[in-house]
């Protein structure tokens, strides 16, 4: 999983779209180079192979003494990456997509040519033709890389009246389809907005684009994958019904991330004790901080940390901390640089009030101003809170409530897609932070 860089503003409205003639220009010029490579490459491959497979199968036998029989096998097998190749060049939509077609071919291509050697009797090499699915499948593959990079794939979107924060991704990367008519073939992707698409001929063409193979995407998913955040306006609860995530949240979350505590329990303990002297001499009596957070579906619970703020009667009102905050004492600012400030939440881990990786728990005050004003808000107490998690190490930590909207997309990315490759990105990251002394605030 990538962290994409929020997209650039633009001057233009959400339903507006940008003029298309320089994008069409430039992948005119990237069709007619994928053209030539196409023209210049299946025919040398095709040699290549011939003269590969002799080599390996045949010699030292010349190719004059080489039976008829064998060199029509070594024909029919070059024949077949040969389609393969060109098929590879030919497919649309996204890499996944075609990486799957890809393995469809080379089924459909190989099996047919073996059903005509079993028909026809003709001379076979086992050897032969096990190599040859081997390489077709091989060459498919560096072919889809090559054409990704001389041809993005080729987005349209269906103009729809799209929220501002989705369209400020999907201008940069999608041109308009400007009439229902449309030729799809330009098309590898089409984003929608299904709900808003009422005209009948729209629809057609949706039809038209997914039966042609191109991959037809709701735009809110679009931006899901290139931000790693959900739409706010597009998000419902039901999205949170991934069958592989509720097994893993619910079964095999907890095991894991008890077992890593115990791990670092040994480290984190002995650097616990010297930052409670050294907060008891600087700060005096009261080395830890405790505070009342919302968890897991809206219960209340008791978070513990080290105290890194001047005492309540000199910090001035409670509020969310920010960057700088002169609340935080010199001595606290380098124990929030190393997060060490968070190891007491290990005991939280540890009774269940808390996980490794989630959502970081907010104030009950915080939480009821939030749940007016931000759409979804609620949906990231699904699961437990945690000392990092996705947004953390994507926006860091927010102080107003537009940094926090932003939050909740991030952190609503983690509810819907939870996972156990996901907790690893998110530990990997957050380990480098804590080792960089990337986490100040």
């Amino acid at each position: 999983m990538v962290v994409v860089d929020n997209a650039k503003s633009s001057s233009h409205d959400a339903g507006e779209f940008l003029s298309d003639d320089a994008r069409a220009l430039l992948q005119q010029k990237r069709e007619r180079r994928l053209a030539f490579v196409i023209f210049l490459s299946v025919p040398a491959f095709s040699v290549l192979m011939f003269l590969a497979y002799w080599q390996m199968l045949y010699f030292p036998m010349s190719l004059a003494e080489l039976p008829h029989a064998y060199i029509v096998h070594i024909c029919l097998v070059v024949l077949a990456n040969a389609v393969v190749s060109v098929a590879a060049f030919q497919l649309r939509g996204e890499f996944k997509q075609k990486a799957s077609w890809i393995l469809f071919s080379v089924v459909l291509v190989h099996g047919a040519l073996v059903f005509w050697v079993l028909i026809a009797r003709q001379y076979y090499s086992r050897p032969l033709l096990l190599m040859s699915i081997v390489v077709s499948v091989g060459v498919a593959t560096v072919i889809l890389h090559v054409v990704e990079r001389m041809r993005p794939v080729r987005i349209g979107a269906v103009p729809t009246p799209f929220m501002p924060e989705v369209w400020s991704w999907v201008q940069a990367e999608a041109s308009v389809i400007r009439s229902p008519d449309a030729d799809v073939s330009k098309y590898d992707t089409v984003l929608v907005d299904w709900e808003a698409v009422e005209d009948p001929a729209w629809r057609g063409l949706l039809s038209r684009a997914t039966l042609s193979g191109c991959n037809v995407q709701h735009v809110a998913k679009f931006v899901e994958e290139r931000s790693g955040r959900v739409s706010l306006e597009h998000f419902e609860p039901g999205h949170t019904a991934s069958a592989s995530s509720a097994i893993y949240s619910a079964f095999a979350k907890r095991p894991l991330e008890l077992a890593l505590v115990l791990v670092l329990l040994p480290v984190c303990l002995p650097v616990l004790v010297v930052a409670m002297i050294a907060i008891r001499a600087c700060m005096g009596r009261g080395v830890l901080f405790a505070q009342t957070r919302v968890g897991q579906l809206g219960l209340p619970f008791t978070i513990y940390k080290l105290r890194t703020m001047m005492p309540a009667e000199h910090a001035g009102p409670a509020s969310a901390t920010q960057v700088g905050d002169p609340r935080v004492t010199k001595l606290g600012r380098i124990l929030r640089r190393y997060r060490i400030d968070e190891i007491p939440q290990l005991w939280n881990v540890l009774v269940g009030e808390m996980s490794l990786i989630g959502p970081r728990p907010e104030q009950p005050q915080l939480c009821e101003n939030y749940r007016k004003t931000i759409p979804g808000f609620d949906y990231r107490h699904l699961l437990k809170p945690g000392i990092t998690g996705w947004a953390q190490i994507t926006t860091g930590y927010a102080a107003t409530v537009e940094e926090t909207r932003n939050k909740i997309s991030y952190d609503l990315y983690y509810v819907k897609h939870v996972s156990l490759l996901l907790d690893m990105w998110i530990l990997v990251h957050s380990l480098r932070a804590v080792i960089l002394g990337n986490s100040a605030r």
